[in-house]
């Protein structure tokens, strides 16, 4: 049975969330969706623009005139209603900016917008958005071009969760329960054998999606008895991995889908980088990235372990 470390977040805390802008409207629709969980869970909200290093002083008050703008017209609006912003705009390599304010305010949570565009475009814009999700040591939440213009409930009410049983999904699963066991929301646990790891053939694949069915049902039994939700939903299919969860999650009016992701290159099991961009720029939902880094927590704990000496032999059984 995949065992998910559910104690890891006994209620999510999001105190402060950073938001990504470029004054565009995919950043907009990425606004809107940060203000509804600020104020769900009464978050600071940081509302942040990068401009870049060889910009001059000039450049960089225009900049400012802009966010004090978009600020104006959201308190206009009612959107800023009970909740606490601040306004950075700061000079900068993008990547450089965002972590000295990640480690500054102990951000919780990343919310950004992404064009979603092809060539150069996609180059310069689709590389950016990846390349947040890929670093940020935080969740990203990332609001793709593909996302219809519409209301924004107050929280997601059906929350896909493709996992397997690799650390990634662990990391990632806590999100996904936790959101999960909200009153009315109902979760899914979707499990993807991609086709070309079956070596017996339809066969096989019949018996891995078994065996994956029983776990997820396992697991999602475990789940609602510790966390009190509802028992999740279980699919199991046989296929390309990112074709897979969007189709199910269009079958499931998905309005959330979480994904952790593997730092693992070439595993066609896992979900990387680029697959989640795929997932991100087609999905007609918000999608909720959670980075797995090695080492995993139990890994970790051995490493802090000093070696001590056994029979003779050195292993590890001391903390430091």
């Amino acid at each position: 049975m995949l065992r998910v470390e559910l104690n890891a977040i006994t209620d999510l805390q999001v105190k402060n969330i950073l938001i990504l802008t470029d004054f565009s409207a995919c950043s907009q629709k990425a606004l809107v969706y940060a203000v509804k969980i600020a104020r769900t869970y009464k978050s600071k909200l940081t509302l942040l623009h990068i401009v870049p290093p060889q910009l001059r002083l000039p450049q960089l008050r225009a900049a400012w005139g802009e966010m004090k703008q978009l600020q104006f017209d959201l308190l206009a609006k009612g959107v800023l209603r009970d909740i606490h912003l601040q306004l950075l705009v700061k000079r900068g390599k993008n990547w450089n900016v965002i972590s000295r304010i990640l480690k500054l305010q102990n951000t919780d949570l990343i919310v950004m917008g992404t064009h979603g565009r092809t060539g150069l475009k996609k180059f310069i814009l689709g590389s950016f958005a990846e390349g947040v999700f890929r670093q940020a040591p935080c969740p990203v939440l990332t609001v793709g071009p593909s996302i219809p213009d519409q209301v924004v409930t107050e929280g997601p009410r059906h929350i896909l969760f493709p996992t397997d049983e690799s650390y990634a999904s662990k990391a990632a699963g806590p999100y996904a329960y936790q959101l999960g066991r909200a009153p009315g929301a109902q979760l899914t646990l979707l499990h993807v054998v991609h086709a070309g790891l079956l070596a017996n053939g339809k066969s096989g694949g019949e018996e891995r999606l078994k065996q994956a069915k029983e776990r997820l049902q396992a697991t999602g039994l475990y789940a609602a008895w510790r966390q009190g939700g509802v028992t999740p939903s279980v699919v199991t299919e046989i296929g390309s991995k990112v074709k897979t969860v969007l189709r199910v999650a269009d079958t499931t009016d998905a309005d959330l889908i979480i994904l952790g992701i593997s730092e693992e290159h070439n595993a066609p099991g896992r979900f990387e980088w680029a697959d989640a961009y795929q997932v991100v720029c087609s999905a007609h939902c918000p999608v909720l990235t959670v980075r797995h880094t090695f080492p995993d927590p139990y890994l970790k704990r051995l490493l802090q372990m000093e070696p001590v000496r056994v029979g003779g032999k050195l292993r590890r059984g001391k903390l430091v």
